[in-house]
């Protein structure tokens, strides 16, 4: 499985060493070559949201201007 950078760091990031997770990573767990696949899955996404006992976004590393984006978000 190749999975690029930025999944690769949310792994890194998220792991529980003291308990297990799971983890959904729409970049691996949906065939991003398959427009059909993709297109479907994109409709249930709300689903899956809001079934999952906790929801975490993972928009990558920080950045030099990650806290004016946050700031700007509040």
């Amino acid at each position: 499985l190749n999975v690029r950078s930025n999944p690769a760091s949310a792994f890194r990031r998220l792991r529980s060493r003291s308990e297990p997770r799971t983890l959904w990573i729409d970049s691996i767990c949906i065939d991003q070559s398959n427009t059909d696949e993709r297109s479907e899955q994109v409709h249930i996404m709300a689903d899956i949201y809001k079934f999952a006992p906790r929801a975490v976004v993972w928009l990558g590393d920080s950045t030099q201007n990650s806290r004016t984006a946050l700031k700007t978000l509040r």
